[in-house]
């Protein structure tokens, strides 16, 4: 029998090799030419020619490998068929109107989702003008949640594509405004899907509300803008308007801080006050200053800037948003190049910015500031803390936009080197000596020929000797930079205008007639140390004679030294029946042995460090005869520190003076202070000593009889010891957003808390005994507690871990050698709380521990 093997089919096995072969290549071409395709953009650009694919290129087939790299939750949004239909209205009319007006621009309800939590919200179409509603349906949007929930600690915020703020431009932005101590919106990047609808990555940007203000760690205040779109007659309507205006309608101080910010801004505006006296210079200054590193002005004009009121100094600040481009300053020059210093001047379109380059004392801070920014150190810093976020953030946008880069580093390094080459100008003057017949002065004829204003500091002979001027230094204001909308010129005036005739007495002086022709200038940019030399076919040095404290100098109570720039309260018994403001700049000293009695709701406010020093036979006793006086406020002295040593405070109230709210009696804000051996007795105020962003020591000191609480730290580092506080109304304790130590406390009848840690604090304790309270130790919101020696007597509670703010987790606390008695509960610890004491773990045996302790 003849076997028969099978063999192989040799053609078939060839052919069926090449269709494998032809399918893997045309599949990789295909692929391939996708990829650059919609690398490019193009599949974007004639998606409605590719019929099925559109939908499957607009959700991207390369994020699958993108999202191993980079995972991010998505924000999910639900919006029903009958609200969506409203908002296409609303988008449809904005698009006729080529602007989309806040009138025309109505909240829908929606379902938002993200992880594991869900919300109910309202939310509405926003963005002035189509780049926030294209025909690709990737609008913008506002949203607010209900029910007092937060989302990444915001409760407002919008939604929108990052080309609308030049995507990580305005990351970068936010970022640098919180570097330099501004307020700054949480802006940030995430995936969205509404309907289902996978968008793009997003950009997320907080809105304005108390939640900013607090991860600012500012107080509440008003928010407000200056100018407002209304309707399509009515563009820009100058009008203050106030965000979440109701809140404060409903109480006296709120609406005496609204009309504070009405009545200051119109003062201002009418040209009655000075610009220090309604807005925080400094954070204005660094606000116009940033945006010259930025090389645009968009986020300070009027229709885009708001502004918070704060409570405490009674200043206004700035908040600013909506920077967007990153521009080479060169081709429009700094903010203060277009407008005059020292002068009013119209050509400029925003008004209250002119009025503000017309202050002596904001041109100055906004020089300083740029001189500060200027610097490539401070910029190499500021790249380098944000290194590794920016890098996340970059890769997180490029899942979305694949060939996405930020470019613009050397832009900003080179807006700082025109930036400096500004301020280190060297001949910026024309002058000229004007003949005089005497012998004993002689005239100058000076003239800025700078865009920036000047200032002249000495005289200089032919040997190099300086004679420096006895009076302030001359300041000169700048020559204009008019810009066209496509070229910036120098003001054009005639020769003689804006010349500066100064009179310089030379009796005494080491200048001899011989060097009258050989006489240099020196001086500098204002806020600028690089001095410049200018050849005397002229000369210089102007004496001001302001003097903002006349109205002080008439006081018989008050000796001030302007040379020394010391004000001091003369010996003896004073009796003060109206408001003291004390301006920055010098430093204040009350004499040992001196009662100063506050009446007819007088109080002190002041700029300068102030140093109470009494001594134990002599202290300083500050207090009020008719229980009206109002207290003592420090503000923005931080270079130097107060003393406040062997002193009596008794029976002040907290200042509450038209929108000036503080809640402390005693009230220490961007204030340096130590405190040692002072009594605080009877104090009728929210807060008997209140230290808002300062560092402190309160050492050996005794608070007795508060009306509420006894010391409220916010937002400040410190530490006590040896204190004694009795019969406080509310807490003994109060800290902050805080770090502080704290040793050798006594606490007795404490109306809540013995010791209150809040909004992510840390407090070392030790040797600490607390008796009659409500809650010996509450721990809450992110804060830690930890140390040892802890004796709690008849208390409610003894010691509490809980969350009371929603953006907040619990607490935790680490305590040993902790010692209850007598008092009904002795460890409350929430679920979400961490609780160690004596080493022993307490397991969470609470929930909604805040409502249940404070319901009734």
């Amino acid at each position: 029998m003849k076997i028969i093997k099978n063999e192989p089919n040799k053609n078939k096995s060839s052919t069926t090799l090449k269709i494998v072969i032809f399918i893997i290549s045309y599949s990789s071409i295909v692929f391939l030419a996708g990829a650059i395709f919609y690398r490019n953009g193009y599949f974007a650009k004639y998606q409605k020619y590719f019929f099925p694919f559109t939908k499957v290129f607009r959700e991207k087939p390369f994020e699958t490998i993108r999202n191993q790299l980079t995972k991010s939750t998505s924000l999910l949004i639900d919006i029903n068929h009958e609200n969506i239909s409203k908002l296409k209205k609303i988008r449809e009319k904005a698009v006729i109107q080529k602007e989309l007006f806040p009138k025309d621009s109505k909240w829908v309800n929606a379902q938002i989702s993200y992880g594991t939590e869900k919300y109910n919200a309202k939310i509405r179409l926003k963005g002035q003008l189509m780049d926030h509603w294209r025909d690709d349906g990737m609008w913008s949007y506002k949203i607010k949640l209900k029910e007092d929930k937060t989302l990444f600690g915001m409760d407002r915020f919008a939604i929108q594509h990052p080309r609308t703020r030049h995507f990580m431009n305005e990351w970068y932005y936010h970022k640098i405004l919180d570097y330099v101590g501004l307020i700054s919106l949480r802006y940030n990047f995430l995936p969205v899907v509404i309907n289902g609808d996978n968008l793009p990555i997003y950009a997320i940007e907080e809105n304005f509300s108390t939640r900013l203000l607090e991860n600012n760690n500012k107080r509440e205040g008003p928010i407000f803008r200056l100018q407002n779109r209304v309707s399509e007659e009515e563009r820009y309507v100058n009008q203050v308007t106030f965000y979440q205006e109701q809140k404060y309608q409903n109480t006296k101080e709120g609406r005496y801080l609204l009309r504070r910010v009405e009545r200051q801004i119109k003062s201002f505006l009418n040209g009655n006050i000075k610009a220090s006296d309604v807005f925080d210079i400094d954070l204005m200054a660094k606000a116009y200053a940033i945006g010259d590193l930025f090389g645009n002005d968009h986020s300070i004009l009027a229709y885009n800037i708001r502004y918070y009121l704060n409570p405490i100094s009674g200043l206004i600040e700035p908040i600013l948003y909506d920077q967007q481009e990153i521009k080479e300053l060169s081709l429009k020059g700094l903010i203060g190049e277009r407008n005059k210093h020292f002068e009013h001047s119209k050509i400029y379109p925003d008004n209250l910015i002119s009025l503000l380059f017309k202050d002596n004392d904001f041109s100055e801070k906004y020089l300083q500031a740029l001189d500060t920014f200027s610097n490539k150190n401070w910029l190499d810093e500021f790249f380098n803390k944000n290194q590794l976020e920016a890098k996340q953030i970059l890769l997180l946008l490029q899942k979305s936009y694949l060939s996405y880069e930020f470019d613009h580093k050397q832009k900003l390094y080179s807006n700082q080197n025109y930036i400096r080459s500004k301020l280190r100008v060297r001949s910026p003057i024309e002058a000229y000596l004007v003949p005089y017949e005497k012998d004993d002065s002689i005239y100058l004829k000076i003239k800025n020929l700078h865009t920036l204003p000047l200032e002249i500091i000495s005289l200089e002979n032919f040997a190099g000797e300086k004679v420096t001027l006895d009076s302030k230094p001359t300041r000169l204001s700048n020559k204009l930079k008019i810009c066209s909308t496509k070229k910036c010129y120098k003001e054009i005036s005639n020769k003689e205008e804006n010349f500066e005739y100064l009179k310089i007495p030379i009796k005494n002086k080491f200048i001899k007639s011989e060097d009258l022709n050989q006489l240099k200038i020196i001086g500098n940019v204002i806020g600028n140390k690089f001095s410049f030399s200018v050849p005397v076919y002229s000369n210089i040095e102007y004496n001001l004679g302001l003097n903002n404290i006349d109205s002080l100098k008439k006081l018989n109570f008050l000796n001030i030294d302007d040379k020394k720039k010391i004000i001091i309260f003369k010996k003896g018994k004073i009796s003060l029946n109206q408001s003291l403001s004390i301006p920055s700049g010098f430093r204040v000293r009350v004499l040992e042995g001196t009662t100063i009695d506050l009446i007819e709701s007088a109080s002190i406010k002041t700029k300068s460090p102030i140093d109470l020093i009494g001594s134990n036979e002599l202290p300083i006793v500050i207090q009020t005869s008719d229980n009206t006086g109002e207290g003592l406020i420090v503000t923005n002295t931080k270079e130097s520190t107060s003393t406040i040593k062997n002193v009596i405070f008794k029976g002040l109230k907290n200042i509450s003076k038209y929108g000036l709210n503080t809640t402390g009696a005693i009230t220490f804000y961007d204030s340096n202070v130590n405190i040692d051996s002072v009594k605080f007795l009877s104090i009728m105020a929210e807060d008997t000593l209140n230290i808002v962003n300062s560092n402190f020591s309160i050492l050996n000191s005794e608070f007795y009889d508060s009306l509420s609480d006894a010391v409220d730290i916010d937002f400040s580092n410190g530490e006590m010891r040896q204190l004694k506080l009795v019969n406080i109304g509310n807490d003994a304790l109060d800290f902050s957003g805080s770090n502080s130590r704290i040793l050798n406390i006594t606490i007795e009848n404490s109306g809540d808390k013995g010791i209150s840690v809040g909004e992510n604090s840390e407090l070392n304790v030790k040797d600490i005994k607390i008796k009659k309270s409500f809650i010996g130790l509450a721990i809450k919101d992110d804060s830690v507690m930890k140390g040892n020696e802890i004796k709690i007597k008849n208390s409610y509670v003894g010691v509490a871990n809980y969350n009371k703010k929603s953006w907040f987790k619990g607490g935790n606390t680490e305590l040993n050698d902790v010692n209850i008695k007598e008092s009904q509960n002795k460890y409350f610890n929430e679920e979400g709380s961490f609780m160690l004491i004596n080493n022993e773990e307490v397991i969470p045996n609470q929930k909604n521990l805040f409502n249940k302790l404070y319901s009734n």
